[in-house]
């Protein structure tokens, strides 16, 4: 790694910390009523976009494995999302509510699998990185991606576990080990690549696009999307409250279909 590599990762993963840690402590500041589920059907569009415009094209391009090796990085991306959904139907199953919402008087046990689902959860957001890292346009839309939903992830996590009977200073210490667990992720995919050969780093590299692609698909198809649609109230009100949801999501969607092809236009997507 170079210098301006490693200010850049120290600065990226700091940034990131901070971040989630901030948004896991805003409970005290901000209401249930303050996540706006219409920014994140925006955000969802925009996770859209950039599987399909950034990070599903990436599992193709510049390989030159053969064999079975040449379906490493969609089975990579397979696996990690059929792992995150596990995580997410088995915490479901036991907790009975979705996991970015906001849980009210959790049991100690139920905190406990929350802060674990989340935890792993976000160590594998935090591999994709250094699959994105080499290319500028593609880590704009990895940190877009991870951004627009750690917010809403960080928040819902503070909640249960202020809800739930921990002592306060081992509270602080799960939000502090969840917020680390991004970052300690991208610093671990860094030294992956560096301490490999070319064969071998070039392989790792494509697994880890497929972990990065894989997580994009949960984030925004099941974690995202799929929790916005779930009430079956056929109501009128309810009916309008679809429609806007929608247009959120394709405005959502238009914005980052926009930005990547006027990127792709002037200064080419790589």
């Amino acid at each position: 790694m170079t210098t301006k590599e490693i200010i850049e990762t120290i600065g990226i993963t700091s940034f990131m910390f901070i971040f989630t840690l901030v948004f896991a402590h805003s409970h005290r500041i901000f209401k249930k009523s303050t996540l706006s589920s219409y920014l994140k059907c925006f955000a969802c569009g925009v996770i859209i976009a950039a599987i399909i415009f950034d990070t599903a094209r990436d599992l193709y391009e510049d390989q030159d494995f053969k064999g079975w090796c040449s379906n490493i990085g969609p089975l990579s991306a397979g696996l990690s999302f059929l792992l995150l959904v596990w995580i997410d139907k088995l915490y479901l199953a036991i907790n009975q509510g979705e996991h970015d919402s906001v849980p009210e008087d959790i049991s100690l046990k139920k905190a406990v699998v929350f802060v674990l689902a989340l935890s792993i959860h976000s160590f594998l957001e935090g591999l994709g990185f250094a699959a994105k890292s080499n290319k500028r346009n593609d880590l704009g839309c990895y940190l877009l991606v991870i951004l627009g939903h750690k917010w809403m992830e960080a928040f819902a996590l503070g909640v249960s576990v202020a809800n739930a009977p921990f002592i306060k200073n081992t509270a602080n210490w799960l939000l502090i080990l969840y917020s680390a667990l991004t970052p300690i992720g991208m610093i671990v995919s860094k030294m992956i690549l560096i301490f490999f050969n070319k064969h071998f780093k070039e392989m790792i590299l494509c697994i880890l696009t497929g972990v990065s692609t894989g997580s994009f698909f949960y984030i925004g198809f099941v974690e995202m999307l799929h929790s916005e649609f779930e009430e079956h109230n056929h109501s009128k009100s309810n009916s309008k409250k679809t429609r806007s949801k929608l247009a959120a999501i394709t405005l959502g969607f238009a914005s980052m279909a926009v930005i990547f092809t006027c990127l792709g236009a002037t200064i080419g997507l790589d």
